[in-house]
């Protein structure tokens, strides 16, 4: 199961970062006037917030494996009793 989720976890944070790389790629890409190097600023914003979501999962999904283990751990050691 553990490794499922992980798995689970792995691949959305894979697809969540290639959407932001790929945002970025074509966002560099179109950069092509000394005007548009304005953008420099809301491009780094845009980036920025496409990150957010999956580092708030990751958090969360961390925060709540590492609550799961020592219950755990507890059953396992309780079990060699």
């Amino acid at each position: 199961m553990r490794t499922y989720l992980l798995k689970a976890l792995d691949n959305h944070l894979r697809e969540a970062y290639e959407k932001s790389a790929t945002l970025v790629c074509d966002q560099v890409a179109a950069i092509r006037t000394v005007a548009s190097l304005k953008r420099e600023v809301g491009l780094h914003k845009e980036f920025c917030e496409s990150l957010k979501a999956p580092m708030v999962k990751a958090l969360r999904w961390t925060l709540g494996s590492a609550a799961v283990r020592p219950s755990r751990m507890g059953l396992m050691i309780s079990s060699m009793l």
